[in-house]
C-alpha cells in the first residue's frame, strides 16, 4: 500500500506520476493517533499503519488512486476504530 516515494508529499508542490495523490492529516487531538489504511480492491487483507502522529502535529501521506481506500484512526495504544470511511481519491490532487 505505501507508495514508494513516501517523502514525496513532504514538498509544497509534488511531482506527481500517474495515480498518486497526498493525504494531508492534522491531529487536533491531545493524544497520538495512528492511521490505517488499505486499498478496496484487496478482499480481506489486513490493514496496513500509514502513520502516526502526536498531539497537534501533522502527516501527509502518498497513497494510489486507481481503487477506492478505506481509512481509519485509532487513539493512542486504544485498538477502537474511529471515523471509518471509504473515499475514491482523484489523481495529482491534495486533499487535507
Amino acid at each position: 500500500m505505501l507508495m514508494d516515494s513516501p517523502n514525496k508529499c513532504l514538498n509544497k508542490i509534488p511531482d506527481f506520476i500517474y495515480d498518486e495523490a497526498c493525504l494531508d492529516i492534522i491531529n487536533t487531538l491531545n493524544q497520538t493517533i495512528y492511521i490505517f489504511g488499505q486499498y478496496t480492491e484487496c478482499h480481506k487483507c489486513n490493514f496496513q499503519k500509514l502513520s502516526q502522529i502526536d498531539p497537534a502535529q501533522n502527516s501527509s501521506v502518498l497513497v494510489n488512486t486507481v481503487y477506492p481506500i478505506d481509512l481509519y484512526y485509532v487513539r493512542d495504544a486504544n485498538t477502537t476504530e474511529e471515523c471509518r470511511f471509504q473515499k475514491t481519491l482523484s489523481e495529482h490532487y491534495r486533499y487535507g
